[in-house]
């Protein structure tokens, strides 16, 4: 299957739609899949028409995360960085770079990078189907790659506990660990997602990027700091808003 057929992307009404349809195979991830997947989401939420992005997967599971290489790895480190790591990271910083929120919706298994790109969501809706695990541990891979997209999600300890057990986290305990920010019972997705988008997309697309650049970056800012950081992004909004009748 190519790259672009492993997804698909539509936009429609404010909300783009980049889609993993590849069930039959977990909507697993391989490394030109990953840079195409990237590119497409930061192409989709920077469109003026667009106010937020949802990334989803066809099938029981939402992704199993990625495809173990077939070919022979690069012989160096550098290679090998270049060659696997570097893709499946483009898609993490599409999601941050991404100016819209970036709304992530799982069922089913969200496994290694399929846990990073549910937990690195701006926000991550998940049904009681959902579980999450890191299991590369169990072939003696760090899974390095899957934890940096959850680590300034969960706590520490929670992200060493699934890493070193490679222990299974049901939806209940993703939600209570920060990995999820809404949990539905199964077979109600759709209609929570739904009403999730109907709050997003009649709002002003620049308050919206105002609050994704805030939480991103306000955390790590001191209170001072962070409060400049506030009254900057609703001045530039109001400012921007001022000549339109509200």
């Amino acid at each position: 299957m190519a790259k672009r057929e492993r997804f698909k992307v539509s936009v429609r009404k404010g909300i783009a739609r980049v889609t993993l349809c590849a069930p039959k195979d977990g909507n697993r991830f391989d490394s030109p899949m990953a840079k195409a997947y990237g590119e497409a989401l930061l192409a989709a939420g920077q469109r003026e028409d667009v106010k937020v992005v949802v990334l989803s997967g066809e099938g029981d599971d939402f992704c199993l995360g990625r495809t173990p290489p077939t070919g022979p790895l690069a012989p160096h480190a550098k290679g090998i960085r270049d060659d696997v790591a570097a893709p499946m990271l483009s898609v993490l910083s599409a999601i941050r770079a991404t100016p819209v929120p970036v709304v992530v919706v799982v069922q089913g298994q969200a496994r290694g990078f399929g846990c990073s790109l549910a937990g690195h969501g701006d926000i991550t809706l998940a049904d009681t189907t959902a579980r999450f695990s890191m299991p590369e541990m169990g072939f003696h891979l760090p899974p390095t790659l899957a934890m940096s997209g959850v680590l300034n999600r969960m706590p520490a300890k929670a992200v060493s506990w699934m890493v070193y057990t490679r222990d299974e986290y049901s939806a209940e305990r993703a939600f209570q660990l920060g990995i999820i920010s809404e949990l539905v019972e199964a077979g109600e997705l759709d209609r929570a997602l739904k009403r999730l988008l109907d709050k997003l997309a009649d709002r002003d697309r620049a308050a919206l990027c105002a609050v994704k650049t805030f939480m991103q970056t306000g955390s790590r800012l001191d209170d001072d700091a962070a409060a400049d950081l506030g009254a900057n992004l609703i001045a530039t909004v109001v400012s921007s808003q001022a000549p339109r009748k509200r």
